[in-house]
């Protein structure tokens, strides 16, 4: 009767322990592959911070940016990165410097006229700016296009300008190679006066996967040009 007692008591034993010690191995053995991965503290899913410098991949493209101009990134469940917010100083894009510059990155919109917000998106989440234009020339109402493109009221700062005949926005076209390049909306005259800080909001594609708005005052849009290549060499790591 012992021996019998003593052997259900092994079984038992074994059923408890062997359970526990797969479990002790599976968690120790999940928790060092999540180490391995997790090593590097800089390092979040595709955002890598080294030597001052920011890396990322979104869409089809590789960026690196100054770790100054990055200012976060949007992910989904699967930690792909879908868009990313970067910002600067202009005329030429200064990053940020809590000890120089906080107040015009941070402080009262009256302190931030040289700020400026640059989003980058997959193609995916947003219409290329060709489709953009098409869609606008077809709206009859609320468009400055309104089926008149090509037919526009000025040139202004070398760029296409439609006037809006409502409160809707006003439209600038930068048309390159007979096909329209970049694309700025800005607030009508009709409401400037009751807009404190007017800004104007740009749209324009960087490659077959990955496209990319950009914001600042209206009070730079004559130097829309300079600003403009100045954010493509920000994108394009030459900063």
């Amino acid at each position: 009767m012992d021996k019998w007692l003593c052997d259900r008591w092994a079984v038992w034993m074994l059923l408890l322990v062997v359970p526990a010690i797969l479990l002790l191995s599976g968690c120790t053995d999940s928790e060092n592959r999540q180490g391995s991965a997790g090593s590097d503290p800089d390092k979040k899913h595709n955002i890598i911070k080294r030597d001052g410098r920011i890396h990322f991949t979104l869409g089809d493209r590789e960026f690196n940016v100054p770790e100054g101009n990055f200012k976060g990134g949007g992910e989904t469940g699967g930690g792909q990165l879908i868009q990313v917010s970067l910002w600067g100083l202009l005329p030429d894009f200064e990053g940020y410097d809590k000890a120089k510059n906080h107040a015009e990155f941070i402080g009262p919109r009256q302190k931030r006229g040289r700020d400026a917000r640059i989003e980058l998106y997959r193609r995916a989440d947003r219409i290329t700016v060709l489709e953009m234009v098409s869609r606008r020339d077809q709206m009859k109402n609320h468009s400055a296009f309104s089926g008149r493109l090509g037919d526009y009221d000025e040139l202004r700062y070398g760029l296409e300008y439609y006037r809006s005949d409502n409160r809707s926005d006003d439209i600038y076209l930068y048309i390159e190679d007979d096909d329209p390049e970049v694309f700025i909306r800005c607030p009508s005259e009709s409401v400037l006066k009751t807009m404190p800080f007017p800004s104007c909001t740009y749209y324009w594609d960087i490659s077959a996967g990955t496209s990319y708005q950009m914001r600042y005052s209206m009070d730079y849009l004559p130097q829309w040009r300079e600003i403009w290549g100045e954010a493509q060499q920000l994108v394009g790591g030459q900063k």
